[in-house]
């Protein structure tokens, strides 16, 4: 089993976080901030720094999850808060796309469950094990949408999935 940087393991359950309160509240574009998404993603036992770091990066994962497509928002300000977001056609595709399972002996169900799933859980302070193939899921099947047959060689290798 490889490591999972740190950077990537946060990147991976903002982006589940956000997935999950954005398909629960969808088509209505929302209010999201960036230091809330990312303050509620942080492990219990986590030292300021971190806290920090994750909190920071949350506003990055948003800014390029709506430059790749899978979400876009009407406004942001400075302070981190994005305003009128939602997913896009793209977004929502993906979340009930009916995967083979992620992982043996589970039954097919929507990512979105399996997102869903994972966040009540808190799974995230056990392992990023699951993350990991739950985003692995959602970006090879983003890919696979796209004509960016480049990029699909790249990123598997990039977000260790």
């Amino acid at each position: 089993m490889t490591t999972i940087p740190t950077n990537i393991q946060r990147f991976n359950d903002i982006t589940l976080k956000l997935f999950e309160k954005l398909y629960r509240s969808f088509p209505e574009g929302i209010k999201v901030d960036g230091t809330d998404i990312g303050g509620e993603t942080v492990a219990l036992d986590a030292t300021f720094d971190d806290a920090f770091d994750t909190v920071i990066l949350a506003d990055y994962v948003i800014k390029w999850l709506g430059e790749e497509g899978f979400i876009r928002y009407e406004e942001y300000n400075q302070k981190g808060c994005y305003y009128g977001v939602r997913l896009t056609l793209r977004g929502l595709t993906i979340l009930g796309y009916l995967p083979s399972s992620v992982t043996q002996g589970e039954k097919d169900e929507p990512l979105i469950e399996k997102i869903k799933q994972y966040v009540s859980s808190g799974a995230k302070m056990a392992s990023g094990e699951v993350a990991k193939k739950i985003i692995g899921e959602l970006f090879r099947l983003a890919l696979s949408t796209t004509q960016q047959h480049s990029a699909s060689a790249i990123l598997p290798t990039v977000l260790h999935i």
